[in-house]
């Protein structure tokens, strides 16, 4: 039975950007509906290998978005030209429904309603997969299996366990009937049914059966220094947490080993691949693993140390790259060399443990190892009352100045952050602060919630950093020179000076750039608030 243009795409792990450009360049320089019919399937085979890449490797939902309006335009002009029969319209179209719910897939993460789109495109693609009418011409069960395992991956992504694991058991069982059990389509859905089954764990029997799995994908792929390798020790390490956190364990240990196991690949990964991205790729490519990577903060105290190297990685990559054109991994120990007697440390940390959204602060001296401080949950402290009326949560949310002014009046949103455990760990001599801020707290400028009376920690004393990494960048040489300083512009307000040729105040903004103008400063720009 000849493979549908679906299942050829699915199957294609790499492309050339050379191939795709000149398809692309043939495709619009002569118009689609001017190819003929083989140069046409494989400008838009090509064009679905991209958009798979994008989706799969780098996450890319710019770039996917476009390869998904070429696709249309190019198939709709086809079309229109009648150069297509209808079995080969429908075929194709699935492919565009496909990527445009890998798209709305990656969308999610900024936007809750690209769930239902994704869910609506796969199961589009699916009622096409399993219409008897089409089975004349595409392998039903592995497209079946695709879209089982796709749908089954966004309701673990929306949390609706049950139905994740319900879909992932159902692509097993097609799996089953027609792969060999060393496929790597297998092996990963294999590693997905172990953590959906630990998610739905009810006992110890099924976290066994969860584990006996997954360990089945550690054992086939070895220590290989392969991604597969990775992920498979990553997924380990989620399940023996959520074992702990149900009560089924009490040890982290051996999750420890999975997760500084899967850390040392990513970090081995990101180094060699990197280089050969565009900045676009390298950063929906980060944005996308720091999550999983990250995962590991739900071992809170157990190393500590550990999760402070991983802090130092995955905060500021990107913006090392940019800046030097190379990655440089730092750890812990370089960062408290770097700091002087009384200094201190800080990398607050955002994670997910027990279903809950949780801070936490790794906090480093300079003499001993990092300790870790719990912060609690991010809804308690999203819920504290404000004294001018609302929580915090509406003080965030909302663009009103007069209720974020009561961030800093508020005495219990002050030591809900800077708790006493997190001042103890600071130390009561230290005279100075390096702190970075993760999740809710860079919506607040926390160096101004001190708990008054309670410590001898003052504001002038709190310095602010993307990454404490920054302490080990070199020194910037000193300039001197005159500098224009402006503040509290009010930009929607009319400026009675500024010329109009109606006679009307215009901007402040305008305003400026004509103040500015007048001293002969030809090289500015508008402002556009």
């Amino acid at each position: 039975m000849k493979k549908s243009f679906l299942l050829a795409a699915f199957t294609t792990r790499t492309i050339s950007a050379s191939i795709l450009t000149l398809l692309a360049s043939i495709a619009f320089a002569q118009s689609p509906a001017s190819l003929s019919h083989r140069e046409f399937l494989d400008y838009t085979h090509q064009l679905y290998a991209e958009g798979n890449r994008c989706y799969a490797e780098t996450g890319n939902k710019t770039r996917l978005k476009h390869i998904i309006e070429d696709y249309e335009n190019a198939l709709t002009q086809r079309t229109e030209a009648g150069l297509l029969s209808q079995q080969t319209q429908d075929s194709l179209w699935q492919e565009v429904n496909k990527l445009a719910g890998d798209y709305h897939y990656l969308n999610s993460d900024e936007d809750d309603r690209s769930y239902d789109l994704a869910e609506d495109y796969f199961m589009q693609c699916l009622a096409f997969a399993e219409d008897p009418a089409h089975r004349s011409y595409q392998t039903v069960n592995h497209d079946r299996f695709i879209l089982y395992r796709e749908l089954g991956q966004l309701y673990y992504k929306e949390k609706r366990y049950q139905e994740a694991y319900d879909m992932i058991d159902a692509a097993m069982v097609m799996a089953s009937n027609y792969l060999s059990p060393y496929d790597d389509d297998v092996l990963d859905i294999l590693s997905q049914w172990a953590i959906c089954k630990a998610r739905v764990a009810r006992n110890g029997a099924d976290f066994n059966e969860a584990i006996e799995a997954i360990d089945d994908v550690v054992r086939f792929y070895g220590d290989t220094l392969s991604g597969d390798y990775g992920e498979a020790l990553r997924k380990k390490a989620k399940i023996l947490m959520l074992q702990q956190e149900k009560g089924f364990s009490s040890s982290s240990a051996s999750a420890l080993k999975c997760y500084k196991g899967y850390y040392r690949l990513k970090k081995r990964e990101a180094l060699s691949r990197f280089a050969s991205m565009n900045a676009d790729d390298r950063e929906h490519y980060w944005m996308r693993l720091r999550p999983f990577v990250t995962d590991c903060y739900r071992l809170e105290d157990s190393d500590p140390g550990f999760l402070f190297d991983v802090t130092l990685f995955s905060k500021s990559l990107l913006l090392e790259y940019a800046k030097n054109k190379r990655l440089q991994l730092y750890t812990w120990q370089q960062v408290q060399k770097r700091l002087q007697p009384g200094e201190c440390a800080i990398e607050f940390v955002q994670y997910e443990k027990y279903e809950q959204r949780r801070m936490g602060a790794l906090v480093l001296v300079k003499q001993g190892s990092p300790v870790f401080i719990s912060l609690g949950k991010v809804e308690d402290i999203l819920g504290i009352p404000l004294r001018g009326g609302g929580i915090v949560e509406d003080a965030i949310s909302f663009d009103d100045p007069w209720l974020k002014d009561d961030f800093y009046t508020d005495s219990l949103l002050f030591n809900t952050i800077w708790t006493d455990e997190l001042l103890d760990a600071i130390g009561e001599n230290t005279r100075k602060v390096y702190f970075a801020p993760d999740g809710i707290f860079h919506h607040m400028a926390i160096e101004y919630m001190i708990p008054k009376g309670e410590t001898t920690l003052t504001t002038d004393r709190l310095h602010r950093l993307t990454s404490t990494r920054q302490l080990l960048a070199k020194a910037m040489p000193k300039t001197s020179g005159k500098v224009l300083a402006c503040g509290n512009v009010n930009f929607d307000k009319a400026g009675p000076t500024a010329p109009s040729q109606t006679g009307e105040a215009i901007p402040n903004d305008e305003s400026a750039y004509f103040f500015l103008k007048s001293f002969g400063i030809q090289q500015i720009g508008r402002a556009h608030v």
